[in-house]
């Protein structure tokens, strides 16, 4: 069996300041993605990283 490494997965996540997209950007943080996160309010963006609990340079956040 070879030991190659995934790729990282990277998944653009639109709304993940709140609701249903803070709670996608949480799980897909959970299994290790790269997450883009989209929204109107960067300070909301920026709580939503701050509480999944991964290293930021895991995010992109883009308001």
């Amino acid at each position: 069996m070879t030991d190659k490494k995934q790729p990282a997965k990277t998944a653009v996540v639109t709304g993940a300041g709140s609701g249903v997209g803070q709670a996608v950007v949480w799980l897909l943080a959970r299994h290790h993605w790269r997450v883009v996160l989209v929204g109107r309010r960067v300070e909301a963006l920026e709580t939503t990283v701050r509480q999944a609990e991964r290293p930021a340079a895991n995010f992109l956040v883009c308001a």
